[in-house]
C-alpha cells in the first residue's frame, strides 16, 4: 500500500514527537468491497508496515480505543475489561 503523502498525526500534548507518532491517511483502494481504505503506520518508519483497514473495520478500532479495550495499567499491562451486559461483573462498564 503507498500511503506517500500521508501527513503526520498530531501528537497529544506532553508526548515526546520524536518517538511517539503515527500517520493515518483515508486512500484509495479495496478490500473486502470498500472503494477506499484507512491506512496507519509508524511516522519515524515510513517504509516500514502499514496496517490497512476498511472503513467498518477502522470504526471498530475506533470504538474499541473508546471503550478503553487498549488502555494499560501502570505496569504496562492490558487492562481487564468486564462484560458491560452482566450487571454482576464489578469491572463491566456498564
Amino acid at each position: 500500500m503507498d500511503s506517500t503523502g500521508t501527513q503526520p498525526g498530531s501528537p497529544s500534548s506532553g508526548d515526546d514527537t520524536s518517538s511517539s507518532r503515527v500517520e493515518v491517511a483515508i486512500s484509495e483502494g479495496s478490500k473486502e468491497g470498500s472503494d477506499h481504505v484507512i491506512t496507519l503506520r509508524d511516522a519515524m518508519d515510513p517504509d516500514g508496515p502499514t496496517l490497512v483497514f476498511t472503513p467498518a473495520e477502522w470504526d471498530a478500532f475506533v470504538a474499541g480505543v473508546r471503550d478503553g479495550e487498549f488502555d494499560l495499567d501502570d505496569s504496562g499491562a492490558l487492562v481487564e475489561l468486564g462484560d458491560p451486559d452482566d450487571p454482576a461483573d464489578p469491572s463491566g462498564t456498564s
